[in-house]
């Protein structure tokens, strides 16, 4: 089935608005994991020098834990995590089972209990992951914070290709709103803000 134009248009607008607040996080260092960030500038078949400076950086961004010697093990750890949180579902969906159709409530029971200690220990394994992602981004604060002018630089070429798909559209592009923690771009106007961070629209 073929895409319209105008549709095609607002998909690019819509995938512009999230690579646009992706980059605000990773600028205001909310956000590590530049992995959509990256699809989406392959997606929007995005080239040019900038372009190709902000892959650089998002790629660099995405390595730094994986250069620290604990590295594997952090991996390990988020998989067994990942396991555990399988198990818990699974133990849970049993529990339901022995209760619906064997009518078992000590097995039942037993299940649940099992499955919330899975829970509790994933949950365990899963802040031990992310408290040392935070010290392995940590470590290398300042190289991050190197790439703010370069972020600052990609987010108002991004806010400006939305604009333009927007009107492509036939869309108002001023009805449209972003949550993002700078407000110093230069397409959009601030219209709230709320727990750190700005309702934006475009001009």
């Amino acid at each position: 089935m073929s895409v319209s134009p105008r549709e095609q248009a607002l998909r690019r607008a819509k995938t512009l608005k999230r690579l646009a607040e992706e980059l605000d996080a990773v600028r205001a260092l909310k956000l590590f994991d530049t992995t959509s960030a990256l699809r989406a500038l392959d997606e929007l078949e995005l080239r040019g020098d900038t372009w190709d400076q902000l892959r650089v950086f998002l790629r660099f961004v995405a390595s730094i834990p994986s250069k620290e010697p604990y590295f594997p093990r952090v991996r390990r750890v988020d998989m067994v995590s990942n396991y555990l949180l399988f198990a818990s579902f699974a133990a849970s969906l049993a529990s339901l089972i022995m209760v619906a159709v064997l009518h078992n409530g000590v097995v039942s029971y037993l299940m649940i209990i099992a499955a919330l200690l899975l829970l509790n220990v994933a949950y365990i394994l899963k802040l031990y992951v992310f408290a040392k992602l935070r010290s392995a981004y940590a470590s290398r604060l300042d190289e991050i914070k190197d790439g703010e002018a370069l972020l600052k630089k990609a987010v108002d070429h991004v806010l400006a290709k939305m604009r333009g798909e927007l009107r492509k559209a036939g869309a108002t592009p001023s009805s449209v709103t972003l949550v993002m923690y700078f407000s110093d771009y230069s397409q959009v106007r601030v219209v709230g803000k709320r727990r750190g961070r700005y309702k934006l629209a475009l001009k």
